[in-house]
């Protein structure tokens, strides 16, 4: 490639289209033209019985186990099956009765932290989204005298919520705190993170009164080396429930306080940033104790990477705000008769900023479009057609609001109905990029390097271990770079995010300040590490 193609942002838009992109099936990665271009919406929950009570949401006294994956099982690899429509089909996870109507799906049940780092953007709603929160400081190992932080250690390597002290080489292993994070409904995403706070609330002198007796009886169990009666008396003891509350309720408030800003500063910032509201005197907003927006703060953020960071941030607080009046997000199902709290009001406008938002992104997208990307995706829409797909009930659109390319009904459809059907050889995944390579022409498209280094990665054992990720994003390289309107897949290429909307929305082109703001959740150090493996990659 050349060294004036190959940049460090053009190689990082590939590396994204690979990461976000491509569908995973059975571990390994497939690129399928349009089918990649549907956006994201969650799935409406209808699948409650009919006697169950809204308002039996679970409590901040339990914890969520790993749920199904709704992504797959709206798409599908069919191995080759005579009856098969295709090779990979897409089912609709919803009704769509009109034609013309943009087509959703959910992403599976993925945390925000994930739409961000791959995908670049925060959902506006999104039930499988959890918040961090940060145990007080007197239960967080430091704190503690050395006797009581041995006995709740070596309970907790016991019960393999923390792993053994030394590793195989005898290497000691410091305490490690589990990533505790809450979802909306109130539940914790870890069963060890759950575990954690139990037991340590056992040795928290703080809040609780007097719980030697509840510790000697958890620790005598470890003694007598009995795991299931440890596991009764140190996680599942009388009162275990309501420990847990509030101890993430405690741990919530302990969150928010530490945050460099409140939810209503944000909300407020939000408010500045969309025009309806006027900056102030700082002078008379101190004089009356209301939150302080700087000029600065607002010029930091008046972009579309500070939006999605600022949304990111919103969601999170927004759910601890809820923990720390130890309600759940899910409680406003049930208090919609009860008088309004404080916590309604920002409630409402945090939903008002969403609407407002989706607004904007609407009048923005009634804009004209430029004429190339018009003829580019008419080209792709004729490329689909070539294709004559088994069962195609869907075409790409230029969608606006904020969402770019999106994929139209051509026809009323319901949930489970299969719309799209399309030939492995029509996708981008490992086989078919050997096959294609093998197949070319040593003259053509200059592609002998191409195939020495693809083989040489596969003999060496490459792609076995991330679904055929680093073969695809050196073919992609190539057929963008060298081959080019050569290229079969090049209608594709077109019409994919350019290297300026990727650089706008993808946090590995987040400023520092910008990183700041998802402070809090576990995304910000996988960022920063992320920033080094790539520069290490490109390199």
């Amino acid at each position: 490639l050349k060294q004036t193609c190959l940049t460090y942002d053009s190689f990082h838009k590939y590396t994204s289209i690979v990461s976000s992109r491509a569908m995973v099936l059975h571990g390994t990665k497939y690129l399928t033209p349009l089918a990649d271009m549907l956006n994201y919406a969650p799935q409406q929950q209808s699948s409650k019985k009919k006697n169950d009570d809204p308002c039996q949401i679970k409590s901040l006294s339990s914890f969520s186990p790993p749920p199904v994956q709704s992504f797959t099982l709206y798409h599908e690899r069919n191995n080759g099956s005579s009856n098969a429509v295709g090779s990979i089909t897409v089912r609709s996870d919803r009704d769509v009765f009109k034609g013309g109507e943009q087509i959703f799906e959910d992403y599976g049940n993925v945390d925000n932290s994930l739409f961000l780092e791959a995908h670049g953007f925060v959902p506006y709603e999104n039930p499988s989204h959890c918040a961090v929160i940060t145990p007080e400081p007197s239960m967080l190992p430091n704190m503690m005298q050395g006797d009581d932080f041995e006995k709740k250690e070596s309970v907790m390597r016991y019960l393999n919520i923390l792993p053994p002290s030394t590793t195989t080489d005898g290497t000691s292993q410091q305490h490690d705190i589990p990533i505790i994070c809450v979802k909306p409904d109130g539940s914790i995403s870890e069963e060890l993170a759950a575990s954690y706070l139990i037991i340590s609330n056992i040795w928290n002198q703080k809040h609780g009164g007097n719980k030697e007796q509840q510790q000697k009886r958890c620790l005598d169990a470890v003694k007598r080396n009995d795991k299931q009666l440890a596991t009764i008396q140190c996680l599942r003891h009388d009162g275990w429930r309501g420990a847990l509350h509030d101890t993430v309720q405690q741990s919530a408030c302990h969150t928010l306080k530490m945050a460099t800003t409140s939810l209503e500063f944000d909300l407020k910032l939000v408010d500045i940033l969309h025009g309806k509201e006027e900056q102030k005197s700082t002078e008379n907003m101190e004089e009356h104790g209301e939150v302080i927006v700087t000029e600065s703060n607002v010029k930091r953020l008046n972009t579309t990477r500070g939006m999605i960071a600022l949304r990111f941030r919103i969601a999170e607080k927004k759910i601890l705000a809820h923990l720390c009046e130890g309600t759940t997000m899910a409680d406003d199902l049930c208090s919609a008769n009860e008088t309004k709290t404080d916590r309604d009001i920002v409630d409402n406008k945090a939903n008002r900023y969403n609407d407002e938002d989706n607004h904007d992104h609407e009048h923005r997208g009634s804009e004209a479009i430029d004429d190339s990307r018009e003829i580019a995706l008419e080209e792709f829409r004729a490329y689909i057609r070539s294709m004559n797909l088994p069962v195609n009930k869907v075409e790409p659109k230029y969608i606006g609001n904020g969402l770019r390319l999106g994929v139209v009904a051509t026809e009323n459809m319901t949930k489970d109905n299969i719309y799209l059907s399309i030939p492995d050889s029509r996708t981008i995944n490992v086989d078919t990029i050997f096959r294609l390579v093998s197949e070319t022409n040593e003259d053509s498209m200059n592609s002998t390097h191409l195939k020495a280094l693809l083989e040489k990665y596969r003999l060496s054992g490459g792609g076995k271990n991330d679904g055929g990720f680093q073969i695809m994003l050196l073919y992609l390289l190539h057929e963008r770079f060298v081959a080019k309107e050569k290229s079969q897949w090049w209608p594709y290429l077109k019409i994919i995010p350019t290297v300026e909307e990727v650089k706008n929305k993808s946090p590995l082109f987040f400023d520092e300040e910008k990183i700041d703001y998802l402070e809090g959740s576990a995304v910000k150090m996988r960022l920063v590490q992320y920033r080094e493996t790539a520069q290490n990659r490109f390199a």
